[in-house]
């Protein structure tokens, strides 16, 4: 008889890349020990942010912030089986379809760890400063529920297709 499956799962969310002593060249093999240290001792699961600068209620907005996807995929390549995803990719960054090829090729790298976290991104001040449009709570929850069918699609169908509301429209 095979053994169940664990009921309670343990992951390990790397919210700052700020290490005391640690040089920016040194940063990502730090990142990657942290990683391995939590494959090897039962983590099921590794987060990182996929913010562009630090958050306030972490650290300064100066504090190193890698970019999401390329940190994960290079963990991938060091880790076995440790699942690996953002908490949480906000919608307005990366266009829908463009995001499902992003996470399909770590799913690729990783041998099928990624996990996707989506929401509909809340930090203005980031947007502002990478000149991303930060659209009203609706538009972006229209565009999150949009996404989603998206990247679902993309994730499941052969050959999808999509034909989506005219952004302009969703203006209240």
């Amino acid at each position: 008889m095979a053994a169940a499956p664990p009921v309670t799962r343990l992951g390990l969310q790397i919210p700052n890349f700020t290490f005391p002593g640690v040089a920016d060249a040194d940063l990502f093999e730090t990142i990657a020990g942290i990683a391995t240290t939590a494959e090897a001792h039962g983590f099921d699961s590794l987060w990182v942010m996929d913010h562009l600068y630090q958050i306030e209620m972490v650290g300064p907005k100066d504090d190193p912030m890698l970019e999401a996807y390329t940190l994960l995929a290079a963990l991938a390549a060091r880790t076995k089986h440790i699942g690996l995803g953002t908490m949480v990719t906000g919608v307005t960054y990366r266009n829908p379809a463009l995001l499902a090829k992003i996470v399909t090729t770590l799913d690729v790298i990783s041998a099928g760890r990624a996990i996707l976290g989506i929401g509909a991104a809340w930090n203005d001040d980031e947007h502002a400063g990478y000149g991303f449009d930060f659209p009203t709570v609706k538009e972006r929850m229209d565009r999150l529920e949009e996404a989603l069918q998206i990247i679902r699609a993309m994730f499941t169908e052969p050959g999808p297709s999509f034909a989506g509301v005219p952004l302009q429209s969703l203006a209240l």
